[in-house]
């Protein structure tokens, strides 16, 4: 999907932009006995860059990471650009924007956790780039981004002075938001024409589809033209917890057990109030036509398989024919698709390649 309303950066985005700098990543040696080229490089990689810069100070979490392909530049960038791969031929590129999981409070878990499934779309995307092709033209990656967001508190985990951590329904949303509306200020006037595929895991999987939901429905009212987000043209959630209310109600088969702690991370992350719960659940509808992609493991010994099932009926049902739905497997237990990463690439990269960019 397109989105012809960019608003440029400011001076304070650039200003925090610039105070990372890029670092490339290589790949798997390709030479032997000390090739020049044996460990190419695949990319180039931003780490917990500050994306609240009007923020006074900036909080920790309120950061992204960047990558970028090898095709971006030829050499290191500097600290102060973004620069975009050199794919005319193959025409406009496709961002993918990874939220994480952790059930809106752990902190073991943050925007580095898509490295694995990042390096994998990186080298994928230089084997790609290195084919000759008259006939199919790459699908171009333009970049990937992880958010992090303000978390809840988490009674294993108690940080009381740091106000990053005691995060209350909607700042999940509000910083995801952000992010998304920051990172789309710094692209080139040019990159309007970008996709965006927006993914997450878990609780992640949850932000995505709640982020692309008009903000007023999370009592957020952005007055700046700059806080506004970039349309989206798909939507993937790995291992996603879409109804809340629903588990607690009548956990599925097997899953009885986990009711306390699903209770106990729902109210800190919304509040006590039931209704609050419920309202996060239902009617997730689109104004415009998005690609809704659900991939569930039925090994996941976390999250029912049922929690799919049940957001695609609602999809189905209430989408008023602006969502597609589609479902994809994956194995393992519930990080697994992330903690390795390949499968996690797999998916994006057969996002990227059904015809979004």
């Amino acid at each position: 999907m397109q989105d012809h309303s960019k608003e440029p950066a400011t001076p304070a985005d650039w200003s925090a932009w610039a105070t990372v700098p890029w670092t490339p990543l290589t790949g798997p040696a390709t030479g032997t006995d000390g090739a020049a080229n044996s460990n190419p490089i695949i990319g180039y990689h931003k780490a917990s860059v500050p994306c609240a810069p009007r923020s006074n100070p900036p909080l920790a979490l309120q950061t992204l990471d960047v990558w970028l392909p090898a095709s971006a530049s030829p050499t290191t960038p500097d600290a102060s650009t973004l620069p975009q791969p050199s794919s005319a031929a193959a025409g406009p590129g496709t961002w993918i924007i990874y939220i994480h999981g952790g059930a809106w409070r752990d902190p073991a878990i943050t925007a580095s956790s898509f490295t694995p499934a990042a390096t994998a779309l990186l080298q994928s995307q230089l084997t790609n780039t290195n084919k000759t092709s008259t006939t199919s033209p790459d699908p171009r990656l333009a970049g990937l981004a992880s958010l992090n967001y303000r978390l809840s508190p988490h009674p294993a985990h108690p940080a009381p002075a740091d106000p990053a951590r005691q995060a209350r329904h909607p700042d999940h949303i509000a910083d995801i938001r952000a992010a998304l509306a920051f990172l789309h200020r710094l692209l080139p006037a040019s990159a309007h024409e970008h996709s965006y595929i927006l993914a997450g895991h878990s609780c992640g999987a949850t932000l995505a589809f709640q982020a692309v939901m008009a903000p007023s429905r999370w009592g957020l009212s952005p007055t700046d033209p700059r806080s506004e987000p970039p349309a989206v043209a798909a939507v993937v959630g790995f291992n996603g917890l879409y109804d809340l209310a629903g588990f607690l109600a009548a956990p599925p088969a097997g899953y009885a057990h986990l009711a306390g702690p699903y209770a106990e991370f729902t109210r800190g992350a919304f509040g006590g109030d039931e209704r609050v719960w419920r309202a996060e659940d239902k009617k997730k509808k689109r104004t415009r036509k998005v690609l809704a992609v659900l991939v569930q493991s039925r090994e996941d010994t976390l999250v029912p398989y049922a929690q799919l099932e049940g957001l695609r009926g609602v999809l189905e049902r209430e989408g008023g024919g602006a969502v597609e739905v589609r479902v994809m497997e994956a194995g393992g237990d519930h990080d697994d698709i992330w903690k390795d990463g390949r499968r996690m690439a797999e998916v994006l990269a057969e996002v990227v390649a059904g015809g979004l960019a």
